[in-house]
């Protein structure tokens, strides 16, 4: 039995001058081979992020964005846990079902992208996440 996962991800995305908007919807799907872990079944999120962008005729420039990452709504896990010993020494277990559980986190980030040269072009980048974590982000980009 091969274990393997497919996501899918649609994603709408709203323009007006320099406003940008954006939703996302994930469908996971999970194969496994069956052991303590039983079952993962089908997974359902979103996520959502707006913001403003300071854009030259070329598409570089500042943004700044706010968004919410991504919240699984339905999902879980289905598992055999061993919950007890008979007088034998075999173990005993029993069929649980765990839902997925994940906060809602959101986050800010900024984004300047510029231009080196025509061959170069480079992205520097900073997110903040409500739940104390952050980002810092430097791409370069070579265009041949």
């Amino acid at each position: 039995f091969r274990s393997n996962s497919t996501v899918t991800e649609l994603v709408s995305t709203y323009r007006k001058d320099n406003f940008v908007g954006q939703f996302g919807f994930i469908h996971a799907t999970t194969n496994i081979s069956p052991g303590l872990v039983t079952k993962i079944n089908d997974i359902n999120g979103v996520w959502a992020e707006g913001g403003y962008q300071w854009r030259d005729h070329r598409g570089y420039g500042l943004g700044v964005y706010a968004g919410i990452k991504p919240v699984m709504f339905t999902g879980g896990v289905e598992a055999k846990l061993p919950t007890s010993i008979d007088n034998r020494g075999n173990i005993n277990y029993t069929n649980v079902s765990m839902n997925i559980q994940n906060p809602v986190n959101t986050y800010v980030r900024v984004l300047y992208t510029g231009e080196i040269n025509r061959q170069a072009s480079y992205i520097l980048g900073g997110t903040i996440i409500d739940n104390g974590m952050y980002r810092a982000q430097a791409v370069l980009r070579l265009h041949f």
